[in-house]
């Protein structure tokens, strides 16, 4: 398994944008400050259209004349003027059953979540295409946990994990990897990877903190654990204890993850490793050895008198 610590954030793929779709002004606003929920289908703001007004009275004089002066085709090209304006079909069938046009057209929610930004104040002039608000859903949420870059080649998309919240002592949440970020954090070494889960109740929010478990795919490996690891810069090393005595022995690791480090060259199972004082053992090692040159190239009493005759 490969550990990691996350945040909750809202999915970027529930974020709507509540837009007018003819030039206007802001007569109401329905919602005044961001994280006020909003349900589907709610009228979000009340918009003042002259140019709206103005079709709508051209198509209402369309509908009061023969069919001769005004042809179906021209009819329903002003029909399609008003649906692309923004009216809505229920407010252009109440102009064909006699109904009055309306000075102003409401602006709905299309989706149900809260308010995380106004682009638009009452009394505002808007344009085609400007946000009045933005609403994110809530129903589902990600959470984006960094993985240390030693354990990344162990995490693939569509692994299993498992999320945990200390906010809510032991439950468990059941999710999967869904996406590995491209980039890596040059500061802390860490990918980000991103889960995503459903949020019923809404009773998870954003910028909670989670641990995060990404589940293996399985497998054995040989492994120390990692406090038995010496990296010198040059060398990699292991202590062993082999025939009663301590030998450094230079390996090859791989994966780091949960206190373990794999080791793919150098040791086989069964080796006994020596996990505290190896320092001790590898820096005596050293001298020994050192100490063991010198007296090889230390000249003998002879072979000094010689020199100072």
């Amino acid at each position: 398994t490969v550990q990691g610590v996350g945040r909750v954030q809202i999915d970027e793929r529930l974020i709507e944008e509540v837009q007018t779709f003819a030039p206007g002004f802001i007569e109401s606003l329905a919602v005044r400050a961001e994280g006020e929920p909003v349900q589907a289908g709610t009228r979000i703001a009340s918009v003042y259209s002259p140019e709206l007004l103005t079709a709508q009275h051209e198509y209402k004089s369309l509908l009061g004349m023969s069919r001769d002066v005004a042809p179906p085709s021209l009819r329903q090209a002003a029909r399609s003027r008003l649906r692309l304006l923004g009216l809505s079909n229920g407010a252009i069938q109440r102009l064909e059953n006699g109904g009055s046009p309306q000075r102003t057209y409401a602006v709905t929610a299309p989706a149900s979540g809260i308010v995380t930004e106004i682009g638009a104040r009452p009394g505002a002039r808007v344009e085609p295409g400007q946000s009045i608000v933005t609403i994110a859903g809530l129903s589902r949420v990600w959470v984006v946990a960094e993985i240390p870059e030693a354990a990344l080649g162990e995490v693939n998309v569509g692994q299993p994990v498992r999320v945990t919240f200390a906010a809510y002592p032991g439950e468990v949440r059941e999710g999967s990897v869904d996406y590995i970020y491209p980039s890596l954090n040059p500061e802390t070494r860490t990918a980000r990877v991103r889960i995503t889960l459903a949020n019923p109740g809404l009773r998870l929010k954003e910028g909670m903190f989670a641990n995060v478990t990404v589940q293996g795919t399985g497998g054995t490996t040989l492994t120390v654990p990692s406090e038995a690891v010496i990296a010198t810069g040059e060398r990699t090393v292991v202590i062993t204890r082999r025939n009663g005595a301590f030998v450094p022995v230079e390996v090859r690791t791989g994966t780091v993850a949960n206190g373990f480090t794999e080791i793919l060259e150098g040791l086989k199972s069964g080796d006994e490793v020596v996990l505290s004082g190896q320092f001790l053992i590898d820096s005596e090692a050293s001298l020994s050895g050192v100490v063991d040159r010198l007296d090889a190239a230390a000249p003998t009493a002879d072979e000094a008198a010689t020199r100072l005759a």
